[in-house]
């Protein structure tokens, strides 16, 4: 067994929870850790699920075809252009949330399909299809997370610069 493998597995799987948890920090009355949180995967779930639908009908131009065949640039501007909106109506009816939720869509949609990516190539790499079968027919538990591993961190992040300014 690669202790290496096993180090990268802990290190990738729990460091993103932890700045999960440590949101908390950064709300202004110290108790909208939830809803940033809950916004943070709503807002990583339009990114997908906006990429998704504008790739299908105007993808032409692959993003990474030997990592994620199915990725389009098309679908990457998608993602990005509904993200934004979404982010524009949480930081409207939620103003009382730390940070500009504008920025944190636009993060969230540039970083979250990085975080997809990795994800393959991870599985490329170590030779397996699925992360898990905990969820059948979805690539397991970690393709699900993917985006919020790499999104969450960076997140966390700009609202520590967020802070300082």
């Amino acid at each position: 067994y690669d202790n290496g493998k096993m180090i990268f597995t802990i290190i990738y799987t729990t460091l993103p929870f932890s700045f999960a948890l440590a949101l908390q920090k950064f709300s202004n009355d110290g108790t909208s850790f939830t809803l940033e949180v809950f916004f943070l995967f709503v807002l990583i779930w339009s990114s997908d699920s906006f990429a998704y639908f504008t790739g299908k009908f105007l993808g032409k131009h692959k993003m990474a075809p030997k990592i994620s065949p199915k990725k389009t640039w098309e679908g990457f501007a998608g993602g990005v252009f509904f993200t934004l909106i979404l982010g524009y109506f949480i930081e409207l009816y939620y103003p009382d949330l730390r940070g500009n939720w504008m920025i944190v869509g636009l993060l969230v949609s540039i970083f979250g399909p990085l975080g997809d990516l990795v994800e393959s190539q991870l599985k490329r790499t170590f030779g397996v299809k699925d992360s898990g079968n905990i969820i059948p027919g979805h690539g397991g538990i970690l393709d699900r997370l993917d985006s919020f591993i790499i999104c969450v961190p960076v997140v966390y992040l700009y609202f520590i610069l967020e802070k300082l300014v």
